[in-house]
């Protein structure tokens, strides 16, 4: 399409048979309530739910810790309840939460610091799509103060600058939308069956094993009599390699430090440091086969096995760096780091309230059951595998996150236009 077809306007450049309309040209932007003073809100269901802003999150509203509003002051607030289908939009502490209010919820009342859009006169979805585009956050981060509760004003929201198409080219671009999020969802889907499976599998086989018939009581429960309980302390060296103030300043290496770690236990993007430029941190030499525990808040889960592309990275001293012995398979020790019951061990020993943390010395005491080098290496694998479709299965949550988003700048400024009927 040539420029000519195409106008600016305050939020870019759109088709020119496409409008800029005011949010409160196509729909009714109201606020929330909160309950009277003196009253608080009551965890027994009695048909009146109350929807918070701690309710709220990027795929909608979460049913699960829903709060009610008492029956004695429904009726003092019923003028500010929500029906299905309406959208809802965050104003104070988290600002810009976006969703539609599911057939749950519909009468359910709403809180103040969330504004209600209704009696919408375009699609819903479309116009749902619009509120959570990269043209409207940089509005709401625009408004953002450094008080400690920014708030989004309810004439501000009102203003929201909003493009409309014609309406059917409003509904296939919502369709197009809602299919990538339904991939998205189909995806979450299998990674939450997938970690399902395998958390029941590392139950059983980091504590049962492969075929095993006779047990044993020990101190870490029952295991196979074949097995030995060992602390990580007498078949690993733990922070065995650290540089020293003697490292040459023009030393130069890349960086792991808590950021750099992925929720899915990868080591991401890493910065390249001389010693000299170093933070005073990157000390701990990590080697192919390391393994690398979080020790500051480590029930986040800040855990990464390190492979032959990181050998020699310099990881932070907030890391306890273990290096197994030859007799040991890391695989399978890093299996039991991943563990539930190595996060309660580490919220066990946690000290400090403003940076909970645990010590190498904490990690050294963790014992393990340590089953034949073989078996090691087949409960390993096993369980390799299951982390492998994770991980393909969280790559395809990237890329499709990442086509949304491209999609949505194209398609929402019709940069990219869809076919009709």
């Amino acid at each position: 399409m040539s420029k000519s077809m195409y106008k600016d306007c305050e939020i870019g450049s759109i088709p020119t048979n496409w409008n800029i309309q005011k949010l409160e040209e196509l729909a009714n932007v109201t606020g929330g309530k909160r309950l009277p003073k003196g009253s608080s809100l009551s965890e027994i269901n009695n048909g009146h739910p109350y929807i918070r802003v701690s309710d709220m999150n990027d795929k909608g509203i979460q049913l699960d810790s829903m709060l009610y509003v008492p029956d004695d002051v429904v009726e003092q607030i019923s003028r500010y309840r929500v029906d299905k289908d309406d959208l809802y939009i965050s104003v104070a502490g988290t600002l810009g939460l976006v969703g539609k209010v599911p057939d749950e919820l519909n009468g359910a009342n709403l809180t103040e610091n969330a504004d209600r859009i209704s009696n919408i006169r375009c699609n819903t979805d479309f116009l749902l799509y619009c509120l959570k585009s990269d043209f409207i956050k940089k509005i709401i981060n625009s408004e953002m103060t450094t008080n400690a509760q920014p708030k989004l004003a309810l004439t501000r929201i009102k203003q929201f600058p909003i493009p409309v198409p014609p309406l059917k080219e409003q509904q296939k671009i919502a369709e197009i939308l809602s299919s990538v999020d339904a991939a998205i969802e189909k995806t979450e889907q299998v990674i939450a069956k997938t970690e399902e499976v395998k958390k029941g599998l590392m139950q059983q086989l980091l504590t049962k094993g492969i075929g095993h018939t006779e047990f044993k009581q020990t101190e870490i429960g029952e295991i196979p009599v074949e097995w030995e309980v060992k602390k990580l302390v007498n078949f690993s060296k733990i922070n065995s390699e650290n540089l020293t103030s003697s490292t040459q300043p023009e030393y130069e290496f890349n960086y792991i430090d808590i950021a750099t770690i992925t929720d899915t236990g990868i080591i991401g993007e890493t910065t390249k440091y001389s010693f000299c430029d170093a933070p005073s941190r990157a000390r701990r030499v990590v080697r192919n086969k390391d393994i690398i525990v979080s020790t500051v808040r480590p029930y986040l889960k800040s855990f990464a096995f390190i492979t032959e592309e990181q050998d020699g990275y310099i990881a932070s001293t907030g890391f306890a760096i273990i290096r197994v012995n030859e007799d040991v398979d890391s695989n399978y020790i890093y299996q039991h780091i991943l563990s539930e019951r190595f996060i309660e061990y580490c919220k066990s020993k946690m000290t400090g309230s403003n940076y909970p943390a645990i010590s190498a010395n904490d990690v050294k005491e963790y014992s393990i059951g340590i089953p034949p080098l073989k078996e090691q290496k087949k409960i390993s694998s096993i369980l390799n595998e299951y982390d492998k479709k994770l991980q393909c299965e969280k790559d395809k949550i990237i890329k499709l996150k990442s086509i949304k988003q491209g999609l949505m700048q194209q398609l929402l400024t019709g940069q990219a236009r869809v076919k009709v009927d």
